[in-house]
């Protein structure tokens, strides 16, 4: 009786169930900024207070990237002197 060794089940390393993409707003205000970015693109919006661990290979940040670089690879920081300029950094992001 011939035996076949059998095969290891694959496992799927963390990094491939991580988002691509996801949006951090610094708080609730920081949402209007980039609700059409979000509708736009589909990508995921947390407020910093919520992020406790990785949950994006590349963050778009809203609203201060401080404390953020233990939760993403890659960073685009879109936050502004105000909201206003968040708006127009925003803006200019979503027409490149």
């Amino acid at each position: 009786m011939d035996v076949k060794p059998v095969s290891k089940p694959v496992v799927k390393e963390e990094e491939d169930d991580m988002l691509g993409k996801a949006i951090v707003i610094n708080s609730f205000v920081d949402y209007p900024a980039v609700q059409k970015l979000h509708i736009r693109t589909g990508y995921p919006i947390f407020e910093r207070a919520a992020v406790k661990e990785k949950v994006a290979k590349e963050l778009i940040i809203a609203g201060g990237k401080k404390g953020l670089e233990k939760f993403g690879d890659k960073f685009i920081d879109l936050s502004g002197a105000s909201r206003e300029a968040t708006v127009a950094n925003v803006a200019k992001y979503m027409n490149k």
